[in-house]
């Protein structure tokens, strides 16, 4: 289906496409016949607009969601610290003896300094840390394939939000190490891409 406000619709319904098809073009051509002393005068004119619309296609998705038996995964151990530096033009000077031991993640936030409405090349950067860790899981094969269950949910939930799902086939693989749930989706949703076109002069 296709929604064209403005341009050239260069395919029809029901023709197939690949990756890269102009569909609706901003290159508008219109032709005028005109007979002059008996003879057929063709005069071609092109005309450039921007595009506008949406074209709607059917197409299918493959995507393989894992689950290892075995699996190391970050947590948040609870505790957390807090640094700061002072920037002076391009320096940052450390307001601190010693940098936390352990593994954290960073939240930063920055404070300028102001004098009479102008802003001054001093600052505070403040930092919070959040201290983590890793942990080993284990998974029996119940487990494992519910974990990929679940992967494919939020991917659905999260990428194929925009489209239809006409139909969805998952194949589940058991191997020595986890499991693979590799799934195929029948989708209909919008396919077209805005790009720019240049014009030859």
């Amino acid at each position: 289906k296709i929604e064209c406000l403005d341009g050239q619709i260069l395919l029809g319904n029901g023709c197939g496409v690949v990756k890269g098809d102009v569909i609706v073009s901003g290159e508008i051509i219109t032709t005028e016949s005109k007979w002059i002393d008996g003879k057929e005068n063709i005069e071609t004119d092109i005309d450039y607009a921007r595009c506008n619309g949406k074209v709607y296609g059917s197409f299918e998705r493959t995507v393989t969601f894992e689950q290892p038996f075995e699996d190391r995964q970050e947590i948040e151990t609870g505790k957390s610290d807090n640094i700061k530096y002072i920037n002076f033009f391009s320096a940052d000077i450390p307001l601190f003896f010693d940098m936390p031991k352990g593994y954290y993640k960073t939240y930063s936030s920055v404070s300028d300094f102001e004098l009479l409405g102008f802003k001054l090349p001093i600052s505070i950067t403040n930092c919070n840390l959040s201290e983590y860790d890793f942990k080993t899981l284990n998974y029996t094969e119940k487990e494992a394939k519910e974990s990929c269950q679940h992967k494919a949910y939020l991917y659905e939930q999260n990428f194929l939000k925009d489209y239809d799902i006409n139909d969805r086939k998952a194949d589940i693989e058991v191997t020595d190490t986890g499991v693979k749930e590799t799934v195929t989706y029948s989708l209909y949703g919008v396919i077209s891409k805005e790009v720019e076109f240049f014009i030859n002069k």
